[in-house]
């Protein structure tokens, strides 16, 4: 009696857990939108829950279903890989960003971002330029997702951002500290990455310098920073300084160099140096000529 009484328990905790399983993946058949991964995910909870239930008729016809399933879903995981792009471009458009994606699949150029696409793992990566910053992970592999994810970090670098007339009053202010501070002749190189530390803290804002605590403490990023060049490179007000090509050793060195973007489809230029012409000369503007020279050269400077 016991041992019949276990088996119909076993039997009937089985049915339930599949039953709740089944009624969850529905889900996903009334919502085609969402991801195929997490859909695929949950068709797998469904065909363990059902191996786990007895061989009767009911797990048959699961089963069958199971089979016409993951049909549905490789074909829709081949639309996925076929019209993402397409998706993209669209939703990117009714969000009135006004970029047009390019590039090939896996990694895809986002205006100023670039975007790695794991269709296995159904998510996306966003970048800073050509893969140069991580800014976001795990994003969902819908076409709406990721661009709200585009539109999402241009709104925060926005908010960030340092107008052009005031980073160059600020950015010529850091490379004068620069000079008296380590006895340099003007016109010197200075690194730009100091500078870029020099500057977070001469932009922090009144409270900060009342009371320095973390708290008060305004982030200026990397990112932040290149996408403020690249606004007081278009803008062309102020102290104009010359930016100096990076080697290409330097290029894979955080510390050494800051990769900046040229245009807004995302092409860029990764820099080491900064410098201003010593007064009295005229400015060369933000790329220096000498730099364009060494570019030239084979091994020496990033292509």
């Amino acid at each position: 009696m016991d041992a019949i009484l276990d088996r119909v328990k076993a039997v009937v905790g089985a049915g339930q857990k599949l039953s709740r399983l089944l009624v969850a993946y529905r889900r996903f058949i009334e919502r085609p939108d969402r991801p195929v991964a997490a859909r695929e995910k949950a068709l797998a909870g469904v065909a363990a829950a059902a191996a786990g239930f007895p061989v009767t008729e009911v797990r048959i016809e699961v089963e069958q279903w199971l089979a016409t399933e993951r049909t549905r879903l490789a074909e829709a995981r081949e639309e996925l890989r076929f019209g993402f792009g397409g998706g993209l471009a669209v939703a990117l458009s009714e969000m009135g960003l006004g970029i047009t994606p390019r590039g090939q699949l896996p990694v895809v150029r986002v205006g100023l971002f670039s975007l790695r696409v794991d269709f296995d793992a159904g998510a996306a990566t966003l970048y800073w330029g050509p893969e140069v910053e991580k800014l976001a992970a795990g994003i969902v592999l819908a076409p709406v997702s990721v661009a709200k994810a585009v539109r999402d970090e241009l709104a925060l670098l926005s908010k960030r951002a340092i107008a052009p007339a005031r980073l160059s009053g600020l950015l010529h202010r850091a490379y004068r500290r620069w000079l008296s501070v380590g006895g340099h002749e003007p016109g010197s190189r200075a690194p730009l990455v100091e500078l870029m530390a020099e500057l977070a803290l001469m932009s922090q804002p009144e409270a900060f310098r009342a009371d320095p605590v973390r708290r008060r403490f305004v982030e200026y990023p990397r990112v932040q920073f290149s996408h403020d060049l690249y606004r007081l490179r278009a803008a062309a007000t102020g102290e104009m300084p010359r930016l100096h090509v990076a080697t290409f050793d330097s290029t894979t060195s955080r510390l050494k160099s800051l990769w900046v973007p040229d245009n807004d489809q995302g092409d860029g230029t990764h820099y080491s140096f900064v410098s201003y012409p010593v007064t009295g000369k005229p400015a060369a503007g933000l790329f220096a000529p000498t730099d364009r020279e060494e570019e030239s050269k084979p091994g020496t400077v990033e292509g």
